[in-house]
């Protein structure tokens, strides 16, 4: 008989240089966070994830979240993705995301917030208006793992959405849009003190990610803040 692959389920936060891609990693499946950057480890991404279910979630529509969608199309097996509504992003971010196979399945399980379901509807249409798309960022969670991944939202949004840590405490959170000054404020650690590990997805060496304030606001928190960029890939297991 066959031994499983993964023996023990694990969520690994990729090192993709500047971006994110965020993989909980079962025996029969892969659910994937986003998935861009710099750089793919496709060869241990297909070890953990080649011959699964591979379900991707785009928490927002920016280059750097999904780049290797359509790659991965090509090299994984019984995939499908959960995408925001993409009426109102630009024109060749729609053309590259608008063939992919969706989802049929539910994602409430996985999705902790989402600006369309959760925002009353006046400031949703606001905010098709901006063209920034952070704002819009889904928030997701790996309730395997206790751990958020807030895409790029910023402060501003954090305050709709940051209560719900408190009744989900995460163990493992990733910054949103990699540590940037406009992200991960005060009120957001206060409210995640079952906290044991930050993460930053990001290149401080070239883009200034974890910004110095935000590393400032964990440090005086005493909380852990580990980077992608020092460790290569992180991997937790279960």
């Amino acid at each position: 008989m066959t031994a499983p692959k993964d023996p023990l389920p694990r969520l690994i936060v990729w090192n993709v240089g500047q971006g994110l891609w965020v993989t909980e990693v079962t025996w029969n499946s892969c659910i994937h966070f986003d998935a861009g950057g710099e750089k793919a480890a496709w060869k241990r991404v297909l070890k953990h994830c080649h011959g699964k279910q591979n379900i991707f979630f785009l928490s927002h529509a920016d280059w750097d979240h999904f780049r290797f969608f359509e790659n991965a199309l090509k090299k994984l097996t019984d995939i499908c993705f959960s995408l925001p509504k993409l009426e109102w992003i630009e024109p060749w971010k729609k053309n590259r995301l608008r063939h992919l196979p969706k989802c049929q399945m539910p994602v409430r399980d996985y999705e902790l917030w989402d600006p369309e379901r959760d925002l009353p509807q006046d400031i949703f249409e606001s905010l098709k208006r901006k063209t920034k798309t952070n704002q819009r960022s889904r928030i997701f969670r790996s309730v395997l793992f206790q751990s958020v991944i807030p895409g790029d939202s910023t402060q501003a949004q954090e305050k709709k959405w940051s209560h719900l840590l408190k009744t989900h405490p995460p163990r493992i959170f990733l910054l949103g849009h990699h540590g940037s000054r406009t992200s991960t404020a005060t009120e957001l650690i206060d409210n995640m003190r079952s906290a044991t590990m930050m993460i930053a997805s990001a290149r401080y060496a070239r883009y200034r990610h974890p910004h110095v304030s935000v590393q400032r606001r964990i440090r005086d928190k005493k909380r852990p803040l580990v980077r992608t960029e020092d460790w290569g890939h992180l991997i937790f297991l279960k």
